[in-house]
């Protein structure tokens, strides 16, 4: 569905879903939205995109929904500049374009995705999954839930597992191409000196050791990120997966990228599962993960999954260490979301060792 322009969250008209909602076939030919609120969502957990509810009113009765989501860029200069660089528009339009209808795993329904490649303005309408229970990754995940996430996580990892997905890499980027090669540097190079003083008492000796020489270990670390491929997600926190009757859906799809799908579970481990969980049981969920793509006719070497599993908690470090490079930037729930994110991080790489990997 493309308009000749990507329109603004202001230009969201009643006319505008009128339309939208009548080519999709939510909205009979003679009814009509009459009225939009837009309601401020997500502060603090959609750190690239700042997202909206749209209250819908209508003429009439209609089975019309009540409510949708929309998606714009953020307004924040330097994470703005990270999304464009990194194609997370680019990728998320394409992705409920081309890819969500054939995933085997619930998604959110998309009404509307575009982009204007020449000044990255992208718009995202997609069904509004509010009903849903959402864990907050600040308080954490247990058990329970981790499991049902990581089996759904597995399921949409299967059917490209191992697959040539060259077709997909100019958008989906492959975790060691050369855009990684110079924008993980820049992130990380660029945010560990304004972080690692403040910080500094959250993190073990061995930590700032791994973070002093991070850059050193950058190239290594994401060629052990490929092969066998799928697409991952490569947000795969609990913020953005939600719960209901029939299972997970997934949501928030930015940082999908061709890369070894293990990465997904090393980040969810390092930055949504309760500390105590990720020190007890983070391999356990590992094997969760692992037993799930064998439902799914995928098997995988158990000793190289750990190894992967090790190197993706060494590469998730990146993402608390940028975010709280401009902690003074964030809203307080992401200051707060930036910390947890940092303290299980350390807490996962002290406990698997995964900081030998390159020592």
């Amino acid at each position: 569905m493309t308009d000749p322009a990507v329109p603004a969250i202001g230009e969201l008209s009643a006319a505008w879903f009128t339309d939208l909602l009548r080519r999709s076939g939510d909205l009979d030919a003679g009814a009509a939205v009459v009225g939009v609120g837009m309601e401020t969502i997500g502060e603090g957990a959609s750190m690239m995109s700042e997202l909206a509810r749209a209250h819908l009113t209508y003429d009439g009765v209609t089975d019309a929904p009540n409510s949708l989501i929309v998606k714009v860029p953020t307004t924040d200069e330097h994470r703005l500049f990270i999304a464009v660089n990194t194609k997370f528009y680019e990728r998320e339009v394409r992705f409920y374009r081309e890819l969500a209808a054939h995933v085997p795993v619930a998604v959110p329904r998309c009404l509307f995705a575009d982009i204007d490649p020449a000044t990255s303005q992208f718009l995202l309408v997609i069904e509004d999954v509010g009903h849903l229970r959402q864990v907050d990754q600040v308080e954490g995940c247990g058990w329970e839930d981790a499991v049902t996430a990581v089996q759904a996580i597995a399921d949409f990892h299967a059917p490209n597992w191992g697959k040539d997905l060259s077709h997909l890499e100019d958008t989906f980027l492959p975790m060691n191409g050369d855009l990684n090669q110079f924008i993980i540097p820049m992130l990380f190079g660029d945010g560990w000196p304004k972080m690692r003083d403040k910080f500094a008492n959250m993190m073990t000796p061995e930590i700032l050791h791994l973070g002093d020489h991070y850059l050193e270990t950058i190239p290594a670390m994401l060629d052990l990120m490929q092969e066998p491929n799928t697409l991952a997600h490569l947000d795969f926190r609990i913020d953005n997966v939600l719960f209901g009757p029939h299972g997970a859906t997934l949501i928030d799809f930015q940082l999908a990228a061709v890369s070894n799908g293990v990465t997904d579970i090393a980040y969810f481990v390092s930055q949504s599962l309760q500390s105590d969980l990720a020190a007890q049981r983070g391999l356990d969920l590992l094997g969760v993960y692992l037993d799930q793509l064998e439902t799914n006719g995928v098997h995988f070497d158990r000793a190289e999954a750990h190894r992967k599993y090790q190197n993706g908690l060494v590469f998730s470090f990146v993402f608390p260490v940028n975010l709280l490079a401009g902690d003074d930037t964030l809203p307080e729930r992401g200051k707060a979301l930036a910390r947890t994110m940092l303290q299980r991080s350390v807490a996962a790489i002290e406990h698997a060792h995964a900081f030998e990997l390159f020592t």
